[in-house]
């Protein structure tokens, strides 16, 4: 607090502010203090935290709820927002634009943050870690965004379709152990070049950036931002499921012995795709499997 006389009111201010992940409000701050200072006043704490904001020690923020919270934390990061309890909660991500985000909390997911949206002003952001403490994530919480790197937290219980629309991932890290029609079904217009999965997780695995079930039985994803050309299924894999497929690089796949069925546009979108082999322990392909393989030559 260079420049500014000594007060043991405005060091308990700012104390407390570093003490507290809460963002408290001038009110907030008054009813901390005058545990310590009984006879101080609201007047006098609003004084010392302006003082403490000009000289760059806290910073003021505008949460949309007509009042000013403030942060101890004065290296650049983000928040989520709750619209309905005002919560504020630090985003640890690695960027340095300013971003307008919205948190909803619902009755169903009080134990955690809802994620509702996400808006940039300027430009994207480079990796992003969402708060272990989120439950939900809602409709195009993100659109046009561009990742090196996101995870999904495990505690996450409820994921939207589409709640990622037109994003491109680097690297798309999976800890939560949602269904994995719900995890596909809400990013399925988005470019993943690689899948990446916890060792230990219960549901999934990453082979070679490409998602598999545990048990390595059922192809999941492959990564329709990977420029490779050839791809050959692993050994075991018994079955592809809808949409597995959807990128415009490959040109040859190789299926192995032993895969038994290929789902609804398990290929669909594959444009520069020439051929693939079937084998003949395959006993079902689903509607539209080839959808839009308009290069495709040999089955």
């Amino acid at each position: 607090m260079a420049g500014l006389k000594y007060s043991r009111q405005r060091e308990a201010v700012l104390v407390y502010l570093r003490s507290t992940k809460s963002h408290p409000t001038a009110e907030q701050v008054y009813q901390k203090i005058r545990e310590e200072f009984p006879k101080i006043s609201l007047g006098t704490v609003y004084r010392n935290l302006n003082l403490l904001a000009d000289c760059g020690e806290i910073l003021r923020l505008n949460c949309g709820d007509g009042v000013e919270h403030f942060d101890a934390t004065t290296t650049p990061h983000n928040h989520f927002i709750c619209r309905r309890c005002r919560q504020v909660i630090d985003l640890e991500a690695d960027w340095d634009f300013e971003l307008d985000t919205s948190v909803e909390i619902e009755p169903k997911f009080e134990s955690g943050p809802l994620f509702d949206g996400c808006i940039l002003d300027d430009r994207p952001p480079l990796q992003v870690s969402l708060p272990s403490t989120l439950r939900y994530l809602g409709i195009e919480s993100f659109c046009l965004f561009d990742f090196t790197s996101f995870t999904l937290p495990e505690q996450l219980e409820v994921l939207e379709s589409d709640a990622f629309v037109y994003c491109h991932f680097d690297v798309f890290r999976i800890e939560s152990t949602l269904p994995a029609q719900e995890l596909l079904n809400s990013f399925y217009d988005c470019t993943v070049v690689t899948y990446e999965v916890p060792e230990d997780h219960p549901l999934y695995q990453a082979i070679d950036g490409v998602l598999f079930s545990k048990d390595g039985k059922t192809l999941l994803a492959y990564p329709g931002g990977r420029t490779d050309e050839h791809y050959d299924v692993p050994a075991g894999v018994e079955h592809i499921v809808r949409n597995a497929f959807g990128t415009n690089y490959l040109k040859t796949i190789s299926l192995p012995i032993g895969l038994k069925t290929i789902a609804d546009a398990a290929f669909a979108g594959c444009g520069r795709l020439q051929s693939i082999a079937v084998p003949l322990t395959v006993t079902e392909i689903g509607k539209d499997a080839f959808w839009c393989c308009v290069s495709l030559e040999l089955v």
